[in-house]
């Protein structure tokens, strides 16, 4: 047996091959190849190493680098584009004021048009193939004011072009013009100005210099109804006719306090005195323009009129700085030092709500009697009311009012148009409600309008228009208290509706009224007629956190300018130092006196007369389904 092992070993021997040598070769080919490869795979990943390496370190920062830079290329031109589009609106509005000059002076026609044609405002200038009427609006006073929009620095530490650009936030209050000017020798102290012209068009811009007082710089926003009496009273010389040089004279004369007391108007003013190194704020008796202000540690002063103007301007200090209304009826002084820093030294009130205005001495209110007799009362009631609303006429842009059909707006709104025709305006008296087609506020302004014949203009209001406005509104009204807000959001989008849809710029509302004559349901709950006195007073005090509010932004966000006649100083005054006891609600009926003081003259329905009160956010709504109950649907769904 192993025999046969060995011989079939031998034998498969001789087919077996003794050199291995080219398998040998073939394998170590192999292995250099793989070897080779593995040599540039390391390479690979050295080179993928290095590379990541430098994408970290280098490339990504640089990346990042770069975006941020875009970022601050994007915001500038998105502030570009806020820009272009003002001076688009401007261009526009230009055009219109060209167009209608043409029209009056029959001379150079179209020779502006080739000079727009020029420029590349493309769009802007497209003929019109309507008919469209200009009304030559009646020039009742021979001088120029502004509501506008108002902003001041005093002792910036940082760039002031970019500190510039926060007050853009309130370019809606003056969409006509905008400037903003350094203060000789504070290159760290600077004013900014939007104007809205209402009476002169083509001058007006502010800081507001004269020859005469070449240190005062004043910035205000408002109109001063009695500049002109104290003017020729005290012989002051004009260099402008703008309404506001009053203020430098009056402060030049009798220093800031007897200043703002000689003031009949609405203001709220900004007055630098280089000579005296002094800055000094002030604001009219119920706030109806407003006024705002930051005042750092340091002495850093930002002043504007509204506070989203102030809220990104930059400044060293790190602790938080509180944005506060300034107080109505009050004027602050401060101490300016050589570095544009201020220091706070005065803050007093010139007028209170109770008190007789100083300036009542140089009034032209004619024949009021004497004595608290009702007939007597009633007389003078009217007369100080129809005298609030004369004075508030003066403009060059057209006039119209808000009308709800309440009792309120309805007397505004009838009394300025039997004004108008007394002063000869060229143009009627537009009107302007909001609300749902069956909705009380609706009906009931339908009616006054149709009484008293004025161009009435009914704008629709659905809850879900209301929803979608809730956003703009808040941020307009700086605000979140929830009555401010639902009685907003009709006004604000009937101020858009003006705006847009009309020339009517200079705008009539029945503010004040129901703060004055105790017009609000509780009022009937009183404990004694001095409680209702006292209480009336207090809401007047607080007025410009709400109601006055309310009214000036959601107008102002569309450009409109606000006139209050309720809130007249001489008509308050007189109307609260009338006995408690007279102006109670009386037979279950609030404001009984003033609705007594008009009853029988038919300037307006009796039905509207004596309309019991509603909340305007509540009458302009459907009956079947409030804007208060769309709210809170809306509300809690969230």
């Amino acid at each position: 047996e192993d025999e046969i092992l060995r011989q079939t070993a031998l034998s498969y021997s001789s087919y077996i091959r003794a050199d291995a040598g080219e398998e040998i070769l073939s394998l170590e080919k192999s292995l250099e190849e793989m070897l080779t490869r593995v040599d540039e795979f390391v390479g690979m990943l050295d080179m993928i190493r290095n590379d990541t390496s430098q994408i970290v370190n280098i490339s990504l920062p640089q990346i990042y680098k770069k975006s941020e830079d875009m970022r601050q290329i994007y915001r500038k031109i998105d502030k570009l584009e806020a820009f272009v589009k003002m001076v688009a609106a401007n261009v526009s509005v230009m055009e219109d004021r060209v167009i209608e000059a043409e029209g009056e002076a029959r001379s150079l026609p179209g020779a502006f048009k080739k000079i727009f044609r020029t420029m590349n405002v493309s769009g802007l200038l497209n003929d019109r193939k309507s008919v469209v009427v200009f009304y030559a609006y009646t020039y009742l006073y021979d001088y120029q004011n502004t509501m506008c929009g108002i902003w001041a620095l005093f002792g910036s530490d940082g760039c002031l072009s970019v500190q510039c650009t926060c007050a853009m936030k309130i370019a809606h209050r003056g969409p006509d013009a905008f400037r903003f000017e350094n203060v000789n020798s504070f290159t760290n102290c600077c004013f900014g100005f939007h104007r809205l012209a209402i009476v002169d068009q083509l001058y007006g811009m502010q800081p507001l210099r004269i020859k005469r007082f070449p240190y005062l710089w004043l910035c205000y926003n408002g109109e001063i109804y009695n500049h002109q009496r104290l003017k020729k009273h005290f012989e002051f010389e004009f260099q402008t006719k703008m309404d506001g040089e009053i203020i430098l004279h009056l402060y030049d004369h009798f220093g800031i306090e007897k200043m703002a007391s000689l003031l009949d108007g609405v203001f709220a003013f900004v007055l630098l005195d280089t000579a005296n190194r002094k800055v000094l704020l002030g604001r009219d008796t119920y706030g109806v323009r407003p006024l705002f202000r930051m005042l750092t540690e340091d002495g850093f002063l930002a002043v504007c009129s509204e506070a989203k103007g102030l809220t990104q301007i930059t400044h060293s200090m790190s602790n938080p700085v509180k944005i506060t209304p300034f107080l109505p009826g009050h004027f602050e002084v401060f101490d300016l030092k050589q570095n544009g820093k201020v220091e706070s030294i005065q803050m007093d009130r010139f007028h209170r709500c109770t008190e007789e205005p100083k300036h009542a001495a140089y009034d032209n209110v004619e024949n009021l009697g004497m004595g608290f007799a009702l007939e007597t009362v009633k007389d003078n009631i009217r007369i100080l009311f129809e005298n609030a609303v004369r004075k508030r006429l003066m403009a060059h842009r057209r006039i119209g009012c808000l009308l709800s059909g309440g009792l309120d707006s309805s007397l505004v709104a009838a009394t300025l148009v039997k004004l108008a025709k007394e002063e000869q305006l060229q143009y009627p008296i537009q009107t302007f409600s909001i609300g749902a087609e069956d909705s009380p506020d609706i009906i009931a302004a339908r009616k006054v309008a149709a009484h008293i014949g004025t161009e009435h203009h009914e704008v629709s209001f659905t809850p879900e228009e209301g929803i979608r406005a809730l956003e703009e509104v808040i941020i307009h009204l700086e605000c979140y208290d929830i009555t401010t807000v639902r009685a907003s959001v009709g006004m604000y989008l009937i101020s858009k509706y003006i705006r847009e849809k009309t020339d009517s710029v200079v705008i009539f509302s029945g503010e004040g009224s129901d703060e004055l004559t105790q017009g609000y349901i509780y009022f009937h709950k009183a404990p004694s007629a001095k409680a209702g006195a006292e209480e009336s007073v207090r809401l007047l005090d607080e007025l410009y956190l709400f109601d006055v509010l309310r009214a000036d932004r959601t107008t102002a966000a569309h450009g409109l300018e606000l006139r209050v006649p309720f809130l007249d100083h001489r008509f308050t005054a007189y109307y609260l130092s009338l006995p408690e006891d007279l102006r109670t609600p009386k037979h279950g009926v609030e404001k009984h006196l003033l609705r007594e003081a008009f009853k029988g003259l038919n300037l307006i329905p009796d039905e509207i007369l004596w309309r019991r009160k509603e909340a305007f956010s509540d009458g302009l709504t459907s009956m079947k389904k409030s804007w208060y109950t769309s709210l809170q649907e809306h509300i809690e769904s969230k």
